[in-house]
């Protein structure tokens, strides 16, 4: 059975009036039957007075000031950038596995490198190379072409070990095919936010 039209209510049975760009929301009064049967008013979950939420920003707000921002979907294994609120690009990743995982949260780009030396941290998974440098040219530095730190030694970083994308393999950081990476690291500019969920 069709529902009568919120234009056709008498005006004593409306309290409020929303404009939205897509749509009129009426609010109506506690108690008012504006359904038809076999809806009634004596079913208080068909209509109860409600509270609108209004943004408290804009979209031209956000857009102003999240330009650029990276989202991680580390259950998908994919990173996505976004320009002025709109996917841009979607790359494969590989995150931190069980133990080591890419922390979750809000970061931002706090640190860029090319070819970046990998200082080991001191840590058992790092066996006989923890605290050691590995120069940014040595094969056996990992962190391969491009460097974007995060957080306490967290970051997003090339490799080389391609087949470890689409997985959870590192040690906390976020890795990304060598190519990808390289793009990423022009788009984006100390300070951008990363989300990681």
């Amino acid at each position: 059975m069709p529902r009568r039209s919120c234009h056709a209510l008498p005006a004593s049975v409306i309290v409020q009036t929303f404009q939205a760009p897509v749509l009129t929301v009426y609010i109506a009064a506690a108690g008012a039957n504006i359904f038809p049967p076999p809806f009634s008013a004596a079913k208080p979950h068909i209509m109860k007075p409600v509270a609108l939420a209004l943004p408290k920003v804009t979209r031209s707000e956000l857009e102003r000031t999240m330009g650029t921002a990276i989202i991680v979907n580390r259950g998908a294994f994919k990173l996505t950038l976004y320009k002025d609120l709109k996917p841009s690009e979607t790359y494969p990743i590989a995150v931190g596995k069980v133990g080591l995982e890419t922390p979750a949260g809000l970061y931002h780009i706090q640190n860029k490198a090319i070819n970046p030396a990998w200082h080991v941290p001191n840590s058992a998974w790092a066996g006989k190379l923890a605290g050691k440098v590995i120069p940014g040219d040595d094969p056996s530095n990992p962190i391969k072409a491009r460097w974007m730190g995060i957080f306490d030694g967290a970051g997003i970083h090339g490799t080389d070990a391609v087949g470890s994308l689409g997985s959870a393999a590192s040690h906390g950081c976020i890795r990304m095919a060598i190519p990808d990476v390289e793009k990423l690291y022009d788009e984006v500019d100390t300070g951008a936010p990363v989300y990681i969920a």
